[in-house]
């Protein structure tokens, strides 16, 4: 949500942000300033989602998807990873701090899955995102986990929802990549 007075827009993030327009913004009660130049991590939505999706697999044995739609919305969420325990994740990826601010859908989709972490570049002024969500760091190859989620959980019914939609979209994106050439059956 935006609020415009005169020259000043306040953002209603975790914490809320107060952006002037002369293109700094501060968060109220401190003395930090983050100036545009540190607004954009350097990474891309995709090289962020890669050094996710490389540690969630090599390091904690998840499968990752990215761009996952979830089932009977038309939400689509960056990474959806699932656990050996079957565990669901959702990991939004953000590149900027525009980004952040233009996101209005995140929280409707902590209602579809065990834990929601964001995932930024190294130098992503991380305070600004929510206490009550995970953080992932990364540099595009591999990234740490500074902080867990709290843990939402799933009802059974939705759990298979989500399973069986991850195990759909994984075999057509298999059976794309694995496809012959027009032709040769």
């Amino acid at each position: 949500m935006e609020i415009r007075s005169g020259s000043v827009t306040t953002l209603s993030l975790c914490p809320p942000l107060i952006l002037p327009m002369s293109g700094h913004f501060t968060t109220p009660g401190t003395a930090a300033q983050i100036t545009m130049a540190a607004i954009s991590s350097g990474l891309t939505g995709h090289q962020i989602a890669a050094g996710a999706c490389n540690h969630l697999e090599k390091h904690l044995g998840f499968a990752c998807l990215k761009e996952f739609v979830l089932p009977g919305r038309d939400l689509r969420v960056d990474i959806a990873a699932i656990g050996r325990k079957g565990e669901f994740w959702i990991i939004e990826c953000k590149s900027s701090v525009q980004d952040l601010i233009s996101d209005n859908k995140w929280q409707n989709y902590t209602a579809y899955c065990d834990e929601f972490y964001f995932a930024v570049g190294m130098d992503f002024p991380t305070r600004l995102l929510p206490d009550e969500t995970g953080l992932i760091t990364t540099d595009g190859f591999d990234a740490e986990i500074h902080s867990g989620s709290i843990r939402l959980g799933l009802s059974p019914a939705r759990r298979r929802k989500l399973t069986v939609q991850f195990a759909r979209i994984a075999a057509i994106r298999l059976k794309k990549l694995r496809s012959e050439p027009a032709g040769h059956n």
